[in-house]
């Protein structure tokens, strides 16, 4: 089974976009991730799937990644980057507020 990771303790805030930039590894179970989106579901709206990854080994990884981010917090998430180090995976994505989309 595949587990999806925490959110790392701090997210980069963009004035000017006002876009949220969140780190993710693949660590620890995925409900805390969703336990910690749902703290921002106010700042979002509407849905969509990340895009699949260039990597091919972490296509599925995206795919299934994605799909529990729709089921679940349906949000607009713009995928951006997958990065693997020292056995872990990062996924990078940006969560865009509900006054961008406007």
């Amino acid at each position: 089974m595949m587990y999806f990771s925490e959110i790392s303790k701090k997210m980069i805030y963009q004035m000017y976009k006002s876009v949220y930039r969140i780190s993710v590894s693949l660590l620890q179970p995925h409900y805390q991730l969703i336990r910690y989106l749902q703290c921002c579901r106010k700042l979002v709206k509407n849905a969509s799937r990340f895009v699949e990854g260039t990597l091919i080994h972490h296509q599925k990884f995206l795919l299934l990644y994605s799909t529990v981010l729709y089921l679940y917090y349906p949000v607009l998430f713009n995928y951006i980057s997958v990065l693997e180090e020292e056995n872990r995976i990062f996924v990078q994505f940006i969560i865009v507020p509900s006054k961008v989309l406007i």
